[in-house]
Order: structure tokens, then sequence, then C-alpha cells
């Protein structure tokens, strides 16, 4: 694929980490304003690009780091796991190899590949405005979310031995 320019380069490849990018998969998938929640993932989207390549203002990657952070907590998300900051540095990237003409981490940011191809969330924790803990969505599975999902299914655990007397052993893992 080839780029039009280094605007078009920035916008396909934050379009294609936003779609990567795991708390903000989550944060859409488990919103309970769904619609909302997605007009505000489109308006984060147009102002990276806005930010990203704006030639009247150089925006560094704790500019676009503070934007996530507030739209996440616009969508009463709290994010823990360092991805805004992981995604802003990887859109400056972009950025900045685009403007001297090198494309090339733009189409890895496309394809997936480079160091920065998991951009993975483990600690999203959504607020519960209305003080309900439980999940919205529990036990259902969007496609977004578990097709970007690299973990691999933990084995079924064996059933523990039983003596002739009907007790089981206690099996100690670790260290003592």
């Amino acid at each position: 694929m080839g780029f039009q320019n280094g605007e078009h380069a920035v916008a396909s490849a934050t379009q294609a980490v936003f779609g990567k990018w795991m708390a903000l998969q989550l944060t859409l998938d488990n919103h309970a304003d769904r619609s909302s929640a997605q007009e505000k993932a489109r308006q984060l989207y147009e102002q990276t690009v806005q930010m990203a390549t704006s030639t009247s203002k150089t925006y560094d990657a704790d500019d676009l780091a503070q934007l996530f952070y507030a739209a996440f907590e616009s969508m009463n998300t709290d994010v823990e796991d360092g991805s805004p900051e992981q995604v802003a540095a990887l859109i400056i990237s972009v950025r900045n190899a685009a403007a001297r003409g090198d494309y090339g981490p733009a189409m890895r940011a496309m394809q997936g590949t480079g160091r920065n191809a998991q951009l993975r969330s483990r600690n999203v924790v959504e607020d519960r405005v209305d003080g309900d803990e439980s999940e919205p969505n529990a036990g259902t599975s969007s496609a977004s979310g578990a097709d970007m999902m690299d973990v691999e299914p933990r084995a079924p655990r064996a059933p523990p031995a039983v003596d002739a007397d009907g007790f089981t052993s206690v099996v100690r893992k670790g260290r003592r």
C-alpha cells in the first residue's frame, strides 16, 4: 500500500493502531452507552491525527498521552497499563518517520509487526457510576476483543488424585 503523503500515512497508521489497542477496544465493547463511546473514540481519532499532523504546532508523545487519558476518563475508564504512552510514542514515531519520507513505521503499524505490535491492556478498570459492580457483558465476547488476544487458553487441570480412604493429597507449588 502506498501513501499519498505523510498525513495519509499517519492517519492510516493511527486508525490501525486504534483498532488493535486493547484498552480502547475493551472500553468500546463494555461501555454502557456504546454509541456515545464510539463517537468519543471517533473524535479521539480525529484529534490525534490533527495533533500528529499539525504544521502550526509540534506536539510530542506526552501531549498525545494526556489527550488519551482525558478521553478514557470521559468514558469512565481508568487505564493503568501504560498503553496511552506506548500508543502516543508509536504515533509520534510514525509521524517523524513520515516527515522524512520513510513510511516503513506506518506500514509496520498497519501490518501489526514490529516491537509495538502488541499494545495490550491488562489493567483496564471501568468505573461504575451507578455503583453496579457486575460486568455488563459477562459471558459474552466480541470479535474485536477476542481476535486481538494472543493468550493461549489454559489447559484444564487434572482432577486431584483420591487415595483408597477417599482423601486427596495436597501438592505444594513453588518454594517453601
